[in-house]
């Protein structure tokens, strides 16, 4: 017990130490229009890159940073990070929407509106071009707040979008009260696709709900071609996952961008969703 209480206060020490100098970073997972087979935009995930251990997985130091407090600053981080690569992008001719998970320990901030606005401000991202995403459970919690502190930055243009959709209980009217704008559809759902009978009608539920709703929806955990082929015909609106696209740093996902953009315009033949995974 001592030896793992000793790691952890090693490892909070070590994830503190890592915010305050810049070794996290934002990593980009494309999202791909499954009817054009176009990048729509990007999920911006963290990584971190340990000065003796090199690139660190998420799973080895997102618990710790939850239960050490230390999640609200790094999300910070990360989100400050995201929208000035893709102001950076913008700059350079690319504009593509770039999504930021929010923790709930973020969203317990009252001053997360003014925030999310500062840092749109101070790195010159449109509203228009950011998404904040908030699990289900975050919204269900206390919907009357999730309203206060994210309509005024929905009327500025940004984009709410409600993660890991169909794992939680939601209540529907407080739902269609929320200032939602996308259903992100839970990965287990996609995976189970082909093993579980239900997980089909699941799926078609969300998506005309959504379809209801005026929402977009995003498929997440996409891996074969067969989950894609799917979705599309459901009319679901975006795909993310393997299939598309590994999260690639900044400079990678700006090069693929080009490089798919061009084959899109008719520079090159026409991109595919398989075209999409292979150059990845």
């Amino acid at each position: 017990m001592n030896q793992r209480a000793l790691e952890k206060l090693v490892l909070e020490n070590e994830i503190r130490a890592g915010i305050e100098q810049g070794q996290f970073m934002a990593y980009f997972q494309p999202k791909v229009d499954l009817g054009t087979g176009r990048i729509h935009g990007c999920e911006a995930l963290v990584r971190w890159n340990h000065p003796t251990q090199g690139m660190v997985s998420p799973t080895k130091f997102i618990t710790a940073a939850e239960e050490t407090g230390l999640i609200a600053p790094l999300g910070d981080y990360i989100m400050r990070d995201a929208a000035k690569k893709a102001a950076a992008w913008l700059r350079r001719g690319i504009a593509l929407r770039v999504a930021v998970n929010v923790s709930a320990m973020q969203f317990n901030d009252d001053n997360f509106t003014a925030k999310v606005q500062s840092i749109l401000a101070e790195t010159g991202l449109p509203a228009s071009l950011f998404e904040l995403e908030i699990t289900e459970s975050i919204a269900m919690s206390n919907p009357d707040r999730v309203i206060r502190l994210l309509e005024p930055l929905r009327n500025k243009g940004v984009r709410i979008a409600i993660d890991d959709f169909g794992t939680g209980h939601s209540n529907l009217a407080a739902l269609t009260r929320m200032p939602f704008d996308v259903f992100k559809i839970d990965q287990s759902f996609i995976r189970a696709l082909g093993k579980d009978r239900n997980a089909p009608t699941m799926i078609e539920t969300i998506i005309a709900m959504a379809g209801g709703l005026n929402y977009e929806t995003v498929a997440e955990g996409v891996e074969t071609q067969e989950q894609a082929a799917f979705l599309k015909k459901r009319g679901a609106t975006l795909g993310q996952g393997y299939l598309f696209g590994s999260p690639m740093s900044a400079d990678q996902f700006e090069a693929h961008a080009r490089n798919w953009a061009a084959r899109a315009d008719g520079l090159s033949p026409a991109p595919s969703i398989e075209g999409l995974r292979r150059t990845s």
